[in-house]
């Protein structure tokens, strides 16, 4: 007796914890998401004005490629290295307001996935949920990885990592340090946004799958029995709401 309790304990505990935390976290780090812990007035104009510097720096390096692109592109090479690392910059900008937008929104789809009938229920249920958040997990870091190696590739000493017009000589010590910094800290967070947003809607899509995974389950153990069947139907729908 005291072993099926510790069990259904557990299975209570692992059913409570947050969905998609780990892509919530580096959100939360990239300026796309408050956390749902900071309610005080003090911290949501300390997040905003963290989240306007990042889109500030992000739209800055997009206009010294904008300008580069106009200015000196003397060859179709750099033309189109300006040209694509503009685009992600602005969209990566784009991605970061949509999702602080639809914030409230987002945190009540992700707080539905934690309750009845989303909830996990047995062992075999939170089984499901923690082979899907490994999945989601394994997506993000993948994509991290891929986006660091892409960054420090090509990393040169005295020159900036990408040709840029700026209006002041950055061959002057102290400029370049400006400069170059700058263009780390527009990567990075291009680096973060692109592949957590992504994740979020890839995370959010999977955990749906997660859903109907959950819903075979308990269809396939009914044994019968109408109240199962009835809370079956309605998951069913709410999967599709």
């Amino acid at each position: 007796m005291l072993g099926k309790w510790m069990l259904k304990s557990d299975v209570g505990k692992k059913s409570e914890m947050p969905v998609l935390k780990f892509t919530l976290t580096v959100l939360a780090v990239a300026g796309c998401w408050r956390p749902t812990s900071w309610t005080s007035l003090f911290r949501h104009i300390i997040y905003n004005a963290y989240t306007a510097s990042i889109i500030l720096i992000l739209y800055i390096f997009a206009i010294t490629q904008i300008m580069e692109m106009v200015l000196n592109a003397d060859d179709s090479d750099t033309f189109g290295d300006a040209l694509f690392n503009a685009l992600i910059s602005l969209l990566a900008c784009y991605k970061a307001i949509i999702i602080r937008i639809n914030h409230d929104n987002i945190t009540i789809l992700i707080d539905n996935l934690i309750e009845k009938p989303f909830k996990p229920m047995d062992i075999d249920e939170n089984i499901i949920r923690e082979k899907f958040d490994k999945r989601v997990t394994l997506v993000l870091i993948t994509a991290s990885y891929m986006i660091l190696i892409s960054l420090f590739t090509d990393l040169k000493n005295g020159t900036l990592m990408y040709r840029a017009w700026l209006p002041f000589d950055y061959s002057i010590s102290s400029l370049f340090y400006l400069a170059y910094t700058h263009q780390i800290m527009a990567l990075i967070c291009i680096g973060l946004v692109h592949p957590t947003c992504d994740n979020l809607i890839c995370g959010l899509l999977l955990h749906i799958c997660c859903q109907i995974e959950i819903l075979e389950h308990r269809l396939s153990n009914i044994a019968n029995n109408r109240g199962n069947l009835r809370d079956c139907v309605r998951h069913h729908i709410r999967i599709f709401e």
